[in-house]
């Protein structure tokens, strides 16, 4: 420990004490309290009375030894306090270059370069998929002078006007297109865009002609990628061409003024900055990018690098450098020893009955919505998806649950038609490919973290996406006799996974299932390959 370190609050940070509320007396804590706001990053940070009462004296002036002798603390939780402060860059010194380009960027003095994912393409395939079980908006204004400036009656005589509907979201009205049996009204029967049928493409929603590509706009570019839920998805991300040369038609369809989405990561323990966590997942992207080994392993040993990390960031020594020099460190970590190490067999039980309890869980919602008979609501907006794609899922749900239930116990599985189904092979090259690539594209954007914080349970998530498109290819296979599933067999589940969990509120699951995530990742290559613990 150095105690030399005099810490000191960044310049632009503001300190805002509170008074402890008549319940925090009541209940026998009646010391002030307060928040830390980062001028420029974006955040407030708030603090209870033991941590409040060492950063308040955080001035540059005092180093570890005084701090705690002049905040009545003990000496390890002054250091967890300011440990603390640096992970999350409020300490000179602790993450200079990720706040100055926060400040630079929200000030108008640096403008974001465009980042899209190696290697990322597109290509519809014409499923029609897209075009039903969404809600079809907000659109915008000039979507819908376009549309309105077009011959519709004409075109299609069997649809009932008004073509736009509108809608009470937050408060606010917004348009949307009218949707009739849970599709689009300009859906054709051959399942093609009725408009770019007849009208061309150019015709259609920019929302429309978007999917299902999005973009996230963090502090070191506008990222722009594609969000995995296609129904064909590991033929569409795997042709067409790149999006970097399709970035010339894309960006004018993005429209309207985008936060940068900089939060406070949560993680078991400790709160990281994005920019550093942002580091970390560099790294991740790379392992997966290299293919070291099937995308089973290399989840798993994502998640083996992210244990290490917390484990490391949360023992750090404050010192000048710090914590840049930690984060440079884990993110240039070999990866073989990760990838290389066999499980135990005891995580490998414990991660499957977690995820048992998930696919248990998440029917229950998926049933509960089924005998609703009614559309559910997500964020106020009236979510436009028929029973179809839960009562799908609930298929995959229930083998996923009897795969994890024979790997947690050992024993084979009661049910012989499911039993054969989990025996089909999945896991050649181009299997693997399309699996990896979910990895990338889903670490790349929004779906790095749960409920836009949580970085452990996204882990989870994606473990859970990945388990479910791996049965969903196996279900598949059986359903045309083959013995051995093929890349597009992946993508049926791939997409009801995207699509439907939302619906079920997996987030909230996932995060109440934070703890035993990293089980869950010893145990995701035996669940997705069905095999038994001592195998």
């Amino acid at each position: 420990m150095s105690a030399e370190l005099r810490p000191r609050l960044r310049a632009g940070v503001e300190l805002t004490p509170r008074a402890a509320t008549d319940e925090e007396r009541a209940a026998g804590d009646p010391s002030d309290r307060g928040t830390l706001l980062i001028e420029g990053v974006g955040y407030a940070i708030s603090f209870g009375p033991r941590a409040w009462s060492v950063v308040r004296l955080v001035d540059g002036e005092r180093d570890l030894e005084s701090l705690t002798a002049a905040s009545g603390q003990a000496r390890e939780a002054v250091v967890q306090t300011v440990r603390q402060l640096a992970l999350l860059n409020a300490l000179d010194g602790a993450g200079d270059r990720i706040v100055e380009r926060l400040r630079n960027v929200r000030s108008g003095e640096e403008l974001l370069p465009t980042m899209v994912l190696e290697g990322a393409r597109f290509e519809c395939q014409g499923s029609g998929a897209c075009c039903q079980n969404y809600h079809f908006g907000p659109l915008k204004e000039s979507d819908v002078e376009r549309l309105l400036s077009l011959p519709l009656g004409e075109a299609f005589p069997h649809v009932e006007p008004p073509y736009v509907l509108e809608r009470l979201v937050g408060g606010h009205t917004q348009l949307y297109l009218k949707s009739v049996d849970h599709a689009c009204v300009f859906l054709d029967e051959d399942r093609r865009c009725g408009l770019h049928a007849r009208f061309g493409p150019e015709s259609k929603p920019d929302l429309c002609r978007l999917y299902p590509i999005e973009r996230l706009v963090t502090y070191d570019g506008i990222r722009t990628y594609d969000g995995s839920s296609c129904a064909t998805f590991a033929t569409s991300a795997r042709r067409g061409l790149p999006l970097v040369e399709d970035l010339a038609w894309l960006r004018p369809l993005f429209y309207g003024e985008h936060d940068v989405f900089h939060p406070i990561v949560e993680l078991p323990g400790l709160q990281l900055d994005f920019g550093h966590y942002l580091r970390l997942v560099r790294s991740f992207l790379d392992v997966a990018r290299e293919g070291q080994a099937s995308a089973p392993e290399t989840l798993r040993a994502i998640g083996r690098a992210l244990s290490s990390a917390l484990d490391e960031l949360a023992a750090i020594e404050p010192r000048a450098g710090e914590p840049d020099a930690t984060i440079a460190r884990l993110a240039a970590r070999p990866w073989a020893p990760l990838v290389e190490a066999p499980a135990d067999a005891a995580a490998i039980a414990r991660g499957a009955a977690t995820v048992e309890r998930i696919a248990g869980r998440l029917l229950e919602a998926a049933y509960a919505r089924l005998a609703a008979g009614r559309t559910a609501a997500t964020d106020g907006v009236t979510y436009a998806m028929g029973p179809q794609l839960p009562g799908e899922l609930c298929e995959l749900l229930v083998a996923l649950q009897i795969a994890a239930r024979a790997v947690a116990t050992g024993e084979p599985p009661g049910d012989p038609y499911f039993g054969q189904i989990l025996g089909i092979a999945v896991g050649d090259a181009e299997c693997d490919e399309v699996l990896r690539l979910s990895i990338r594209q889903q670490l790349f954007g929004r779906r790095l973290l749960v409920a836009e914080k949580r970085g452990v349970a996204a882990l989870a998530r994606l473990a859970l996406v990945q388990l479910v498109a791996v049965v969903g290819a196996r279900l598949s296979a059986a359903a045309e006799g083959l013995p051995r599933a093929r890349a597009e067999h992946l993508s049926r589940g791939h997409m009801l996974a995207l699509r439907v969990l939302p619906v079920l509120h997996d987030e909230a699951l996932f995060a109440d299932e934070e703890e035993h995530t990293f089980d869950l990742l010893e145990a995701l290559p035996a669940l997705a390959r069905w095999e038994y613990p001592s195998s």
